[in-house]
């Protein structure tokens, strides 16, 4: 039965994501030879450096061994298929789909019963993030499921070497700071109430052994793609990253900084809003938006607004704060910060919340929710799983919460994703191969 809802639920989100992505690629907007029109994403870059070998990889310090990893598949398939732009796609929905797959089974493994796991699965992959990086190449969404397989994995398999050691090591590959929540989640499979010297020393072995492997593996990329950076090298990585470094030199701009980072993490990353759309200077654009050397509109969610919620946006924002108000009181009053998971995942929040609060401008932090909605969600599911699991009027309460959650969100997102395929259809931009 299990297989069956497994299968189910990759089909129908891969031919979910399929559709939206190749109806960007239409419009020809995933042609344009620039990134940064679709918040701020890079999706040129990760195409081309999926599917071509003889090039400058750059911004590989920070994504450690994502070429060595795809690259030679997508070179293959590049060469099959003519065209980086589906290669990308192909990659991009196939992982997506993936991810909601993993995260079926993550809850599975928790002792969810299928119908939440379903829809706690659903949610994810109808949230913004994974839509959008679902359907538009980039490195985010393998960076998402690179952390799912980690946390599958602390459930299935906790305290094994053998499991957690590739995984966290693929963690890494794809985005540097994941190594860190590997670390997290392999730390909190061992602990058992009192961190003594055996605890100590398995994690000791766990971190030298991700290190020593993904050093090795980023040696041996460099020896194949010589332009590719090695993300051991503190000095270089800092010179490369420095820009994106922020520290608010102002209360205000602090307070805004950690409003701002907390609706992404809570609500923009679930239930998308209007973008913000620049076609010409008319628009009176930020200054980050380069618009004399864009081909087509930029579009960006800064600043956010829960005002510019579409319709049904509005009613999924009500329910998701039931949801979440109601998690909170359930964390609570049932102590759930005991589960060693929950523990977990709250520091991975946590860690996530402090790193963006200084790394990533401002009208960036959309690219980093597939970071956290996973971690998010997970906190929610395990919050609300007494409810559940009971009987009576609280657990169809939640049933019917859940449901129509999931349903507007659906309704909300989809008229994102036609908002961006609309506008560039009037854009009219040719079909370029990447």
């Amino acid at each position: 039965m299990f297989s069956r809802i497994r299968v189910g639920t990759f089909l129908t989100f891969w031919i979910l994501y399929l559709f939206s992505s190749l109806s960007l690629f239409f419009t020809g907007v995933l042609g344009v030879k620039r990134s940064d029109l679709l918040f701020h994403s890079d999706y040129h870059r990760v195409i081309t450096q999926l599917t071509t070998y003889k090039i400058n990889f750059w911004r590989t310090h920070t994504h450690p061994l994502f070429i060595l990893v795809f690259n030679p598949l997508g070179f293959l398939l590049k060469k099959i298929i003519g065209s980086g732009e589906i290669v990308g796609i192909l990659f991009s929905t196939l992982f997506g789909a993936v991810c909601v797959v993993l995260t079926l089974v993550f809850f599975q493994k928790l002792g969810f019963k299928p119908f939440h796991a379903i829809l706690y699965s659903a949610i994810l992959g109808l949230s913004t993030s994974h839509i959008f990086f679902s359907s538009v190449p980039d490195t985010f969404i393998f960076a998402a499921c690179s952390l799912i397989i980690i946390y599958l994995l602390a459930v299935a398999y906790p305290g094994s070497l053998i499991y957690m050691v590739p995984a966290t090591i693929f963690a890494l590959g794809m985005v540097i700071s994941n190594v860190v929540q590997g670390i997290i989640a392999y730390f909190f499979s061992i602990y058992q109430g009192r961190f003594n010297k055996k605890v100590f020393t398995k994690l000791i072995i766990f971190i030298g052994l991700v290190l020593s492997g993904a050093i090795a593996l980023n040696l041996l990329q460099k020896l194949i793609y010589p332009s590719v950076d090695l993300f051991f090298i503190p000095g270089s990585y800092y010179s490369k990253e420095g820009d994106y470094v922020n520290l608010p030199d102002q209360s205000s701009s602090i307070f805004s900084r950690i409003l701002k980072l907390l609706g992404y993490i809570f609500i923009f990353n679930f239930i998308a809003i209007k973008p913000h759309i620049w076609r010409t200077i008319e628009d009176n654009p930020p200054s980050w938006v380069k618009l004399n050397s864009a081909p087509a509109p930029w579009v960006n969610f800064d600043p956010p607004s829960i005002t510019a919620l579409y319709i049904p946006g509005i009613i999924a924002f009500l329910l998701w704060t039931v949801l979440l108000l109601w998690s909170l009181y359930a964390f609570i009053k049932f102590r759930a910060d005991k589960m060693p998971i929950m523990r977990s995942l709250i520091f991975c929040i946590l860690f996530n919340f402090l790193l963006h609060n200084i790394y990533g401008k401002d009208y960036e932090l959309f690219l980093f929710t597939p970071n956290w909605t996973f971690l998010v969600l997970s906190w929610m599911a395990l919050s609300l799983k007494f409810y559940s699991h009971a009987e009576g009027i609280s657990s169809k309460v939640l049933n019917a919460l859940l449901l129509l959650f999931v349903i507007t969100q659906l309704l909300n997102n989809a008229q994102f994703v036609d908002t961006l395929v609309s506008l560039y259809q009037q854009s009219n931009l040719s079909l370029n191969k990447v």
